[in-house]
């Protein structure tokens, strides 16, 4: 694990921890020993609590700074917790792909100091779908690219509970093809108007990919699984994707340019028509048991007859919630701007059915950091992250890395 990737998830652990301890005192108990149980599992690895020093000291040299600085009430805002959550992870993913293009260069010029970053492995999607058919199939886990499935298992595990909060909280990709949106949109006076037809055309695109990810995981020969697992391909599966779109040929620079296009004119393109990690994530949300629920009661288009359609109006993903009592929809981000924008306080709830247990953004932000920080940290702890492939071997196999195949195929 990288120093970077080690601060990373410390401060998303140190976030989930104090919003527990706030929730309660039963709770705020059950942090304390948590974080007495983390620190002596951090003790035992140096670069962690090398990490976990320095962040101490960032904290405390802020401190010092800003002695009289109290957290903003703000903070209890659910858009602006949003977004400060995903800037933050946005530029954290900005610097590790700056450590990992460094790597890169490094492994090029044959001299490798730098560490490689592994949560990188979380843009391998059919490297953590083989790499589970093994384990389910065969009992065998992947060392090469560990991170790849705990990952994936880690998102998936969040569509279950918080249903695509990761989409709309974390993912950089996604906030990236959001400010690009809000840029264009600016940009563009009279802005430009997707029709219905292409966009519920196009929607339907990243299930295409989904399909075409899926056939190539499940094509592989089970008996073939685990050889596949210690192949070229598998091993430089970070680096073959890494030239694809350092060094890219005319398709993708193609469709980089229809993303871009889109990304201008319709709010959260990728995410929207083309993201496979958001498909896969939309069709397991709508087993979560929490969604957006309306009350009639509470509603002004029932309780008072008025035409108000603000929660629809406010949806990134345009879902007629104003006409639904369930929003048990894939395109729910469970992003909170509907229930922000209604008039009505209470009126639209994240809840369980009966609208029990309405989630505060405090408690989903802590969910999603259990899943994307705890877990991954965990992982790391118990010596299922870091790739156990020496970088020497990476670097033989690197002078045939134009001949490789990007994705695999059967034999």
């Amino acid at each position: 694990m990288s120093f970077l990737e080690s601060l990373l998830l410390l401060t998303g652990c140190t976030v989930a921890l104090g919003i527990l301890i706030t929730l309660s005192r039963t709770l705020g108990a059950v942090a304390t020993v948590l974080t007495a149980g983390l620190g002596l599992f951090m003790a035992r690895d140096a670069l962690l609590l090398l990490a976990a020093l320095c962040f101490l000291m960032t904290l405390g040299a802020g401190r010092q700074l800003m002695p009289n600085r109290r957290p903003s009430r703000t903070l209890d805002h659910f858009d602006r917790l949003r977004q400060m959550t995903q800037n933050a992870f946005a530029v954290a993913m900005v610097v590790i792909a700056v450590q990992y293009g460094l790597y890169a260069m490094q492994m090029e010029a044959g001299s490798v100091w730098l560490t490689r970053p592994s949560v990188v492995d979380i843009y391998l999607p059919v490297t953590a779908g083989i790499s589970l058919r093994a384990w389910i199939e065969q009992g065998v886990l992947d060392h090469q690219h560990p991170a790849a499935l705990v990952m994936f298992l880690a998102l998936m595990a969040s569509a279950l509970v918080t249903k695509r909060a990761f989409c709309s909280w974390i993912c950089a990709v996604g906030f990236i093809s959001e400010v690009i949106y809000r840029r264009g949109h600016d940009a563009v006076k009279h802005g430009i108007r997707v029709p219905n037809w292409l966009d519920s055309g196009l929607r339907m695109t990243k299930y295409g990919v989904l399909i075409w990810l899926l056939t190539l995981v499940l094509e592989q020969p089970s008996a073939e699984l685990v050889s596949y697992l210690d192949s070229d391909t598998h091993l430089m599966a970070d680096l073959s994707q890494w030239q694809q779109f350092t060094h890219p040929n005319v398709v993708v620079m193609v469709l980089l340019a229809m993303l871009l296009l889109l990304s201008v004119v319709k709010r959260n393109a990728f995410c929207r028509y083309f993201c496979p990690y958001g498909a896969l994530m939309g069709v397991l949300s709508l087993l979560s048991p929490f969604k957006i629920r309306r009350d009639r009661a509470t509603c002004l288009r029932e309780s008072e007859g008025k035409d108000c359609s603000k929660c629809h109006q406010a949806c990134p993903s345009q879902i007629p919630v104003h006409r639904l009592d369930t929003v048990n929809v894939d395109e729910c981000h469970a992003c909170h701007r509907c229930a922000q924008a209604c008039p009505q306080k209470g009126a639209l709830t994240l809840s369980l059915p009966g609208r029990y247990l309405p989630l505060k953004p405090s408690v989903i932000l802590f969910m999603l950091l259990m899943f994307v920080a705890v877990v991954p940290l965990l992982s790391y702890l118990s010596g299922y992250w870091q790739s156990s492939t020496p970088e020497q071997v990476r670097q033989s196999i690197l002078p045939q890395l134009e001949q490789m195949r990007v994705l695999p195929q059967a034999e």
